[in-house]
């Protein structure tokens, strides 16, 4: 009956009931007791540098499940926040899976077990851009241009090729622009 007290283990619990024409049934459950952890609960796995995924400025990570250090029947819930420079994720039991932007994110585990015991942890997830810039419309090699006379001077014009990266470009030198005049050579 509820509210029964029970021994460390599993008990078998059942009921039955019949009624006045004699019919029977029964239904059984276990209650199963555990010892109360001491100590700690889980513990965080190593901090974490990744790339970014391919032509994306955020990485998805996985393999990040907090260590669980007692039985895990004694845990009642796992709950996971994320803390980076786009806000606050939170989340249950794990966050494997989970999008990173670049940077440095901090993730921080708390753990409860059935006696309302509270363990917490924290390791960071690093995202670096390790994807070189790329171009788009790169002009030829080689540009020949006749030299205007009496100066043996020329203006030459190109299409301007376009930069490309995965996260942003942060500058964008040149030597030359379309329409330059250059000498002769």
């Amino acid at each position: 009956a509820s509210g029964t007290t029970f021994n460390l283990g599993a008990t078998l619990g059942t009921y039955i009931v019949e009624d006045l024409s004699g019919n029977v049934d029964s239904c059984s459950f276990t209650v199963t007791v555990l010892t109360a952890p001491t100590g700690d609960l889980i513990e965080c796995p190593a901090d974490v540098v990744v790339s970014t995924d391919p032509n994306l400025c955020q990485a998805r990570v996985n393999g990040i499940a907090p260590i669980v250090l007692v039985d895990p029947a004694t845990i009642q819930s796992i709950e996971y926040s994320i803390f980076n420079s786009t806000g606050s994720t939170m989340g249950s039991n794990d966050a494997s899976g989970a999008v990173f932007p670049l940077g440095i994110s901090t993730v921080q585990y708390i753990a409860t077990d059935f006696g309302n015991n509270r363990d917490s942890c924290l390791f960071s997830v690093t995202v670096v851009d390790d994807m070189l810039p790329t171009w788009t419309n790169c002009p030829v090699d080689t540009i020949l241009a006749a030299a205007n006379l009496p100066d043996c001077r020329a203006t030459v014009s190109w299409n301007e090729p376009i930069p490309n990266d995965n996260c942003s470009i942060v500058t964008l030198n040149r030597t030359h622009s379309p329409g330059d005049t250059f000498d002769l050579g």
